[in-house]
């Protein structure tokens, strides 16, 4: 789990219980039906007018992997006999050019901006690579 999941509850928790403070009530009152049905049952309706339906089973497993990552073993790559400049650049493009992604990223960006993306993004872990590669071999 990266450290911005368990961040980003604990500042949705304190936000919800701040402002509930700040305007005078009890955190207590929060526990009440009618509380949950506003907070916890309004934010998901709210969410899913703001959603398409295809979306669901993404943010289903966007949500999974949030909480339990994959595990990735590249020290094994460097014991099969990779340089490190090629096991950098496979990690920085796990990263940075995955499928997932160049999805979300093509609801955002024209076509062009994202192959521009891809391109600039691409070279430049190509770059990485070759120059680790390159200053390690010396």
């Amino acid at each position: 789990m990266d450290i911005f999941t368990p961040l980003g509850l604990a500042l949705a928790f304190i936000g919800v219980i701040g402002g509930m403070i700040l305007e005078g009530g009890h955190p207590t009152a929060l526990l009440q039906l009618t509380a949950f049905l506003i907070v916890i049952v309004g934010s998901l309706g709210a969410t899913m007018v703001a959603t398409i339906p295809s979306d669901i089973g993404f943010a289903i497993q966007s949500l999974k992997r949030s909480f339990l990552p994959p595990k990735y073993d590249f020290h094994a790559l460097m014991e099969k006999g990779a340089a490190l400049g090629t096991v950098l650049a496979f990690m920085m493009a796990v990263v940075g050019l995955s499928l997932p992604e160049v999805i979300i990223l093509r609801r955002v960006l024209k076509p062009q901006l994202l192959a521009v993306f891809i391109g600039v993004v691409g070279a430049g872990i190509v770059l990485v690579g070759y120059l680790f590669n390159a200053l390690l071999a010396t």
